[in-house]
């Protein structure tokens, strides 16, 4: 049976989200019932008035009855996207959270055009903005990656006050999907496997794809794989099983949208997908 709009906006007024974009979170909600891509997309914006109104409606009561709501609004003349209503913003920073979001979802919808290579070098661009410089990460070549498609090395520098754990040192060995399905878990388990072999020092990955200064620094070796689609539950436990990290579609874009300063994908103070894609090397 398919949930009304009320019992929708209870959903998500009961989430534990800081930050919901209305219709991202209905069109996962779709894919989450067994719905297709194409059909979530078109019934995610058949329902945002109705879930809009609905949350609305139940926020305008709550606030009569002098009860805090967990969210609110962050622009309430535009029904977009909601943050937890015990964030205090004020108004630039309520603007910049709408910027985000919508620029989040913007960059979502443009992943698609990447080619698999590109998603690749999108990977290396989170990487830089996640702090790791040049030297610290590398994408491998296409011709013999043996299924790995980027390593790093994080080797943090002293810094007074920073905890032990801070200063951990560590390898990552990754892999990048650019799907548009869900990725299915037989790719997961052949990362994972693949993940096993390179910390036992075997492989077609470890022998071809992995250059020295990776096999050289010391450190535990952790997986990261990114995706710009999503990973089912199966998948999800093998990468926890395998003490690899996924890094899905959603969380990608809203990473890039944090990375992206001073209108770096903007043309004329609007997002170019054109520009976007054009940031990432086709080889």
């Amino acid at each position: 049976m398919t949930p009304t709009p009320q019992e929708l906006a209870e959903l998500i007024l009961h989430s534990d989200s800081s930050s919901i974009v209305l219709r991202r979170w209905l069109f996962q909600h779709q894919i989450e019932r067994g719905m297709g891509q194409l059909r979530a997309d078109e019934e995610a914006h058949r329902l945002v008035p109705g879930v809009a109104r609905a949350i609305d409606r139940r926020l305008n009561a709550q606030a009569h009855l002098g009860v805090t709501s967990a969210y609110r609004w962050v622009d309430p003349m535009d029904h977009t996207a909601l943050v937890r209503a015990g964030l205090e913003t004020g108004d630039a920073a309520a603007r910049r959270t709408v910027e985000i979001l919508q620029l989040r979802e913007e960059i979502r919808s443009c992943l698609d055009r990447l080619t698999g290579r590109q998603f690749e070098h999108l990977c290396g661009f989170l990487l830089s903005s996640y702090g790791l410089s040049d030297g610290q990460w590398m994408i491998t070549q296409q011709s013999n990656e043996g299924g790995v498609d980027f390593v790093a090395v994080h080797e943090p520098a002293p810094v007074e006050g920073r905890t032990r754990l801070g200063l951990l040192r560590y390898r990552i060995l990754g892999q990048a999907k650019r799907y548009s399905a869900p990725v299915e878990v037989d790719k997961v388990d052949a990362f994972c496997s693949r993940l096993e072999d390179c910390r036992a020092h075997r492989g077609r990955a470890w022998e071809f794809s992995i250059p020295q200064w990776f096999k050289d620094f010391d450190a535990p070796i952790l997986g990261l794989f990114v995706t710009s689609s999503t990973v089912g539950p199966s998948g999800r436990a093998a990468l926890r099983d395998h003490s690899a990290f996924l890094l899905a579609g959603d969380q990608v874009a809203q990473d890039l949208a944090e990375a992206a300063r001073g209108g770096r994908w903007s043309v004329e103070g609007r997002f170019d997908c054109d520009r976007f894609v054009s940031e990432f090397p086709l080889s």
